[in-house]
């Protein structure tokens, strides 16, 4: 693979150093970030963080939006004795904006392993895709991971060029704990980015270069 230029990444320290000058201290890690609970509490029960400054956020824009509204929610709700509500970064879809894109969601084949699920991975080449041949774009591929005692979607990984925009049906799946063999059974319109996603549900039990158009 040729390249004209190489990045690399050494991660993000959060900015955080004026709080010091505050009679605060709040448990943090090295790199700045504030230990929270699910709830987005620190280490004194009265003050929650959200964004960057928080140890074990994704740091994306859309998941600091998220954790400021639930920190105010339930720094708030204690206040009227309300049961505070619990982050959930399960399902959260990320995209990395190369050309092809890298995306994905949930876990990984190895991570799921790692956490004792009997896990196995359906990939498809964009080669198979119709939508990839029509645009004269086959690089890449898109891969399912699911929990295979139950048959239910953990994860979803996607080298395309339209990456971005095929990991929200993934989310989905993780989200609302989709079985692969319901994800197969769904309509997916003809031509369209997302059928990829049919395709590799029905790659855990079928080949699919041997289906015809349309297959189920």
């Amino acid at each position: 693979m040729g390249t004209e230029l190489v990045f690399l990444a050494t991660g993000r320290r959060a900015n955080t150093n004026h709080i010091s000058d505050l009679p605060l201290k709040l448990a943090s890690t090295p790199h700045g970030g504030f230990v929270v609970s699910n709830t987005l509490q620190t280490s004194i029960p009265e003050v929650y963080a959200a964004g960057d400054c928080v140890a074990d956020s994704p740091q994306y824009v859309y998941t600091a939006a998220a954790e400021g509204q639930l920190a105010a929610l339930n720094a708030l709700g204690t206040l009227c004795g309300r049961e505070p509500r619990e982050i959930d970064y399960a399902a959260v879809p990320w995209v990395v904006f190369t050309s092809p894109a890298v995306a994905g969601v949930g876990l990984g084949l190895s991570e799921a392993r790692a956490k004792g699920i009997d896990a196995d991975a359906s990939r498809l080449p964009l080669r198979l895709v119709p939508r990839a041949l029509v645009q004269q774009d086959t690089r890449g591929f898109v891969t399912l991971i699911r929990d295979k005692s139950d048959d239910r979607i953990v994860g979803a990984r996607v080298l395309a060029e339209e990456g971005g925009e095929l990991a929200m049906e993934a989310s989905l799946a993780v989200q609302y704990k989709i079985k692969a063999k319901d994800l197969a059974a769904m309509f997916h319109p003809y031509l369209t980015w997302n059928e990829a996603w049919k395709l590799a549900a029905l790659g855990f039990n079928k080949d699919v270069e041997t289906l015809s158009c349309c297959a189920t």
